[in-house]
């Protein structure tokens, strides 16, 4: 069997992968010291192929949103870092973890602030 890169994830170092019930939902956070958090919404249960990517904007207190990041060319696809930048995305310093809890929060530690942060995600 041959594996096919998932181009739709973006060009970054991946880390801290956690699915959703629906199977259609990933979060997972960037391997760097920025520690973004992303989102990404495939279009059919268990198909990475197709997905859109998106990305966590606003306070840490659980008050941001996931803003959509243009993701459908190669060129977008190899700068999801930059992106993150550009659309003011919240810098965490890096996480370290990522969970869904039993009440359907998604929670990630972030080591150097030494602490736990948490958000509803009204659309997952």
């Amino acid at each position: 069997m041959v594996t096919d890169k998932r181009w739709a994830l973006g060009n970054f170092a991946h880390e801290n992968v956690v699915v959703y019930s629906n199977l259609k939902t990933v979060y997972e956070s960037a391997d760097s010291n920025s520690g973004y958090l992303y989102k990404f919404v495939t279009d059919k249960e268990k198909d990475l192929s197709s997905r859109k990517p998106y990305l966590y904007i606003g306070g840490k207190d659980g008050t941001g949103n996931s803003e959509q990041l243009n993701n459908s060319i190669i060129e977008e696809r190899n700068s999801t870092l930059a992106k993150s930048v550009a659309v003011g995305a919240k810098v965490f310093g890096g996480i370290e973890d990522v969970e869904i809890g039993p009440d359907g929060m998604v929670y990630f530690a972030v080591k150097p602030e030494n602490k736990v942060y948490r958000f509803q995600d009204s659309d997952p």
